[in-house]
């Protein structure tokens, strides 16, 4: 079960729901994240592969596709459904979700894209890498659960305002982004250029699941990884995770655990995030 519903957070949500929302997603935000990447110009650290998570009304949006026309596509979770929007809030076009398959996601996509004066040959086909066998990726209909996207979306809110909170005392601090890839949403600390891949960098995340934990959890890394820095004591209800990668975990249930309310959750989420990346930064050299 996830949020209880108390202080304005969304009633329980049955965690297998969940897990299928999320790989849903998964295919959803990869669709719209691949389709007009080619376009895109390319720029440091891969940030045209990102999409922009905004929290009123709660859609993730890719970048500025660079047609005669510009515009952006996107995935409304409060509403569930496809969007496309010139600008940062001019509505072009709608189209729901449930019922959508990847097939007619991507056509409504090129006709929005050449509806706006794109060339066909720049669009790129879909990303499947890493995705699994999830039906939906062999024709299979998106259920679209409006209960498991609205706990997401308030999930990626209450990080991204914890998140807004850090990058005040951290000015180094990137602006978070979603990674479709990843199924995150994450920002980064770095000394040095952040351009640079090999800078020493603190990075600090929201995933909505992965095959490591298939739940919603928070983590923080750094790189390169001081020797010992395992040896690093952890506030109780967190862990360090070190298979395949090194950071300090904050599951789910750590995170309902924090308060009885939504504003007492999210008042612990801030001190998870800002104590845990000043503990980390403080071990880069």
């Amino acid at each position: 079960m996830l949020l209880d519903g108390k202080g304005g957070g969304q009633m329980p949500v049955k965690t297998t729901r969940l897990t299928e929302t999320r790989l849903q997603l998964h295919c959803a935000t990869r669709l719209i994240g691949s389709f007009g990447y080619k376009a895109i110009a390319h720029v440091p650290r891969y940030l045209q592969r990102s999409l922009t998570w905004q929290p009123d009304p709660g859609i993730f949006f890719t970048q500025i596709i660079p047609a005669p026309e510009p515009f952006r596509a996107g995935i409304d979770l409060s509403t569930a459904e496809l969007v496309t929007i010139q600008g940062s809030t001019l509505e072009l076009a709608r189209t729901p979700l449930k019922g959508a398959t990847i097939a007619s996601i991507d056509a409504w996509l090129r006709d929005q894209a050449l509806s706006r004066g794109m060339d066909e040959g720049v669009l790129s086909p879909m990303d499947r890498d890493d995705l699994g066998a999830h039906p939906v990726l062999t024709g299979a209909a998106f259920t679209a659960d409006a209960d498991s996207l609205a706990t997401f979306a308030e999930l990626l809110t209450v990080s991204s305002e914890a998140f807004a909170k850090m990058r005040v005392l951290r000015p180094r601090a990137s602006a978070s982004r979603f990674w479709p890839h990843r199924l995150d949403l994450a920002l980064g600390i770095t000394k040095g250029d952040p351009s640079d891949h090999h800078a020493p960098t603190v990075t600090v995340g929201f995933s909505l699941g992965d095959h490591n934990y298939p739940d919603p959890y928070w983590y923080q890394t750094i790189s390169p990884v001081p020797k010992g820095i395992t040896n690093l004591t952890l506030v109780e209800g967190r862990h360090w995770h070190s298979d395949g990668w090194t950071g300090v975990v904050l599951p789910y249930a750590t995170y309902l655990a924090l308060g009885s309310d939504l504003e007492a959750r999210k008042f612990g989420l801030e001190v998870f995030v800002i104590g845990t990346a000043g503990s980390l930064w403080d071990r880069i050299k």
